[in-house]
Order: structure tokens, then C-alpha cells, then sequence
């Protein structure tokens, strides 16, 4: 116990990314079932048109699922850096940070409970 926390106090920024990079594929797969699904109707015109929509809304998840992912990695880089875990530039580290508090404030004020 003591060897798997002297490895994450001397790089936690190793063990945090292999969780997000597990989250990212997660977006990533929702993203191609999505584009997968929708893709049949665009190359042979035969796709219900009621399905479309779903398929459309499962690769915008997935995008959206990676995006958050890259922006909580950066900010966690940034936050590192102020430790000296990681080296980052400042200026892309606070523009980075905005964007998910933005994010996070729009999402939290003026989200619909119930995804409608």
C-alpha cells in the first residue's frame, strides 16, 4: 500500500489521466455508435428518419463527453503546474480553466432537469 502511494504522490497526474482517458473512450464509443447509426441513411437514403435524430443526438453526447474530458484534463495540468507536476503555458491554462467554469455555470444555471 505503501509503494501505490508513494507512485501517485510522485506522479498523481499518471494515475488521473488513465481515469480520464477511461472516461474519453466512453465518449468516444458513444460518439461512433452514434455516427455509425446515422451514417447508413446518408450513403444509401434507406434510414428511418425517426432514428435519425437519436443517432445525431448519441455522436453529439460523445463529442461533448470528450470535449469535457480534454477540458478537465487541461485544468487539472494547470492546477499541476502550479506544483510543479507539469509544465504548461499560462495563458492557454487560464483560458482553458474559463471555458469549463463557463461550462459548468451555464450547464448548472440553465440546464433543463430532465434532459428536455
Amino acid at each position: 500500500m505503501e509503494d501505490i502511494l508513494n507512485n501517485f504522490l510522485a506522479d498523481p497526474l499518471l494515475y488521473i489521466g488513465m481515469a480520464l482517458s477511461a472516461y474519453a473512450v466512453i465518449g468516444f464509443l458513444t460518439f461512433l455508435r452514434g455516427f455509425i447509426a446515422g451514417s447508413g441513411h446518408i450513403i444509401c437514403n434507406s434510414g428511418h428518419s425517426e432514428h435519425q435524430e437519436e443517432a445525431r443526438m448519441r455522436s453529439i453526447w460523445g463529442l461533448l463527453i470528450v470535449f469535457a474530458v480534454f477540458l478537465v484534463w487541461e485544468t487539472m495540468r494547470f492546477v499541476a503546474s502550479w506544483f510543479g507536476y507539469a509544465t504548461m503555458n499560462t495563458s492557454f491554462g487560464i483560458t482553458v480553466s474559463v471555458i469549463l467554469l463557463l461550462w459548468v455555470g451555464h450547464t448548472l444555471l440553465l440546464g433543463k432537469k430532465g434532459g428536455h
